[in-house]
């Protein structure tokens, strides 16, 4: 007959606990010149801003391999004949964003049409 294994304490499950501020504040430390903030306990909801992040190539091929998908799948690509309105609002989106990338927070020599062939 075998024997069994030891049961395994399971841990119990943590809680949320709202932040302290006046017991858990820790100094900030630095790595690369960026501060770390560490709060002991603390749940961390940590957010990126995307803008500007994508570039034009990578974008205009995810448009490629979308349109290639919905192919496959038998989706009606007609929406430009059918719905232009519809057609204008869903792919107007893309200069815009195109130009957004090329004027906002990028320096100089990313700017000009040539980097994005890179």
């Amino acid at each position: 007959m075998k024997t069994l294994s030891p049961a395994i304490q399971i841990p119990e499950r943590p809680t949320f606990r709202g932040l302290n501020l006046e017991n858990s504040w820790v100094v900030p430390t630095y790595r690369r010149s960026l501060p770390h903030l560490h709060l002991n306990g603390a749940i961390y909801f940590v957010t990126f801003r995307l803008a500007d992040s994508i570039p034009i190539s990578v974008a205009e091929r995810w448009l490629e391999e979308c349109d290639y998908w919905l192919g496959l799948h038998g989706a009606d690509l007609t929406l430009a004949k059918n719905d232009p309105q519809g057609w204008h609002s869903a792919y107007s989106k893309i200069p815009r964003i195109k130009q957004q990338a090329m004027s906002r927070s990028w320096p100089g020599h990313m700017k000009s049409e040539q980097f994005f062939e890179i």
